[in-house]
């Protein structure tokens, strides 16, 4: 399944300036597979980001 949200990216302050911010979130995003508890990674290139499941929280290995 392939999803295309339109997002803004916003100011947010830092250090005595601001910095580009983009907040993902929303039910869609259970939709498209992740749930809260997952690792992703996050690979930025050529103005384009794409982020990916590593693994899903309920796959991660016990801490017991």
């Amino acid at each position: 399944m392939k999803r295309t949200k339109d997002l803004k990216v916003f100011a947010f302050p830092q250090n005595n300036g601001y910095v580009p911010s983009i907040r993902v979130a929303g039910k869609w995003l259970g939709e498209m597979g992740f749930a809260c508890g997952d690792r992703v990674t996050l690979t930025a290139e050529n103005g384009r980001i794409t982020i990916h499941r590593k693994q899903p929280a309920n796959e991660l290995p016990s801490l017991d």
